[in-house]
């Protein structure tokens, strides 16, 4: 060899040492060629004379590893294993040819992941605490709205019992109350469990005007209301009452916007495919939107509308439209909006007129991240990866 080979191949060596990630080789021989520094500092003090030895010297989950990209020629790519210490690690393996591209080992690059676990486990607490204190603020504010109205009535009830309009006032009320402490009970429990959809053959007018006259809580005589219907829609695939639900709580949004009035403007289309809405279906599907003229959302807002127990209104807890959007989106569905501060805000739900055939099943995405993929390295693309 030349000195100018020889001294590229000590600078090569050096930088396996000294990189950051560790490094492990091992020849068809089952036999540890190389340990680097980094290596030898995850695996522990142990693994200093692991270099010529089997490679069942390795953590029993490496040698797995090693041992698959051996036989079948098939690598990792950005795998997570976990050390018997705890560690998690996360791994790429690959074969490796020669010059004269002949199969001569695996090669294993790997780095602790131990920073990254520690600062997602802090994170997740931190939103935890975060999304308990949302909890508790939202709920505490209702119910006291709700109790509070409860009280008073109670300690007027001795006094003033034998006047028949505190009677009926008492009733109405305290009957509102209560309904509206079992909305809320109601919303937690939707919240805690799955939705079982019973689908049936609807059509989707009758079921936007069924929405329309759930909104019996909301002042809608200074309000007009415009229809714009494409009659050539046939039923679609629906569950009847979550659907009712999804789109009153939509529709009860944009009344209240209008508290001084204006015009609220409901749409039914089937537009041509990727047109207008982002194309998520091969099949057709229903265009619904929803317009009202009212106050409009912030940008500083809008990333926020369908987050659990965000709400700008003294009244109601933030659930209304997590809630819409959860139950379109169970039926293969989107929402999505364009708003206008001051001007107003249209509202677009999307739903397949024939459910597709197919639809991903979670978990599905993680396991096929854990498949092995078709991955090997020359000596040269080695170096790459790790400097």
């Amino acid at each position: 060899m030349t000195d100018d080979v020889l001294l590229k191949m000590d600078y090569a060596e050096s930088v396996i040492e000294h990189a950051s990630t560790g490094v492990i080789t091992v020849d068809c021989t089952r036999k540890i060629t190389h340990l680097n520094r980094e290596a030898q500092h995850i695996l522990g003090n142990s693994s200093y004379g692991w270099v010529g030895k089997d490679l069942s010297f390795l953590p029993e989950t490496l040698v797995h590893l090693i041992e698959e990209t051996l036989q079948t020629g098939r690598g990792y790519h950005r795998h997570e294993v976990k050390l018997r210490d705890g560690k998690h690690i996360g791994v790429n393996s690959a074969k490796i040819r020669s010059r004269s591209d002949e199969f001569v080992g695996v090669v294993v690059i790997f780095t602790d992941l131990s920073q990254i676990k520690n600062f997602q486990r802090q994170s997740r607490t931190q939103e935890k605490f975060s999304f308990i204190s949302k909890i508790a603020q939202s709920c505490s504010h209702e119910l006291k709205n709700c109790l509070v109205s409860i009280k008073t009535f109670s300690q007027l009830l001795p006094e003033k019992y034998m006047e028949e309009s505190f009677r009926k006032d008492f009733y109405t009320i305290v009957s509102g109350e209560v309904d509206r402490l079992e909305n809320l009970v109601d919303n937690f429990v939707f919240f805690s469990q799955p939705i079982e959809l019973k689908m049936k053959s609807e059509d989707i007018r009758e079921v936007l005007e069924s929405s329309l006259g759930d909104l019996k809580d909301v002042n809608l005589s200074n309000i007009q209301i415009e229809r714009v219907y494409q009659h050539s829609i046939g039923s679609l695939l629906m569950d009847r009452t979550l659907m009712i639900r999804a789109l009153g709580n939509i529709l009860r949004n944009s009344a209240q916007a209008m508290w001084k009035g204006g015009i609220l403007t409901l749409k039914t289309k089937i537009p041509p495919l990727g047109e207008g809405f982002d194309n998520l279906f091969k099949e057709e599907a229903l265009l619904i939107q929803i317009e009202d003229t009212g106050d409009g959302i912030s940008e500083e807002h809008s990333q926020e509308i369908f987050e659990p127990f965000f709400s700008t209104k003294t009244l109601g807890m933030g659930l209304g439209l997590p809630m819409a959007k959860r139950i379109i989106e169970d039926h293969g569905g989107q929402i999505s909006f364009t708003s206008r501060k001051g001007k107003g805000t249209c509202v677009q739900v999307v739903i397949p007129i024939r459910l597709p055939s197919e639809m991903p099943v979670e978990g599905d995405e993680l396991k096929d991240q854990k498949k092995p993929m078709a991955f090997e390295m020359s000596s040269n693309e080695v170096r790459d990866e790790i400097s």
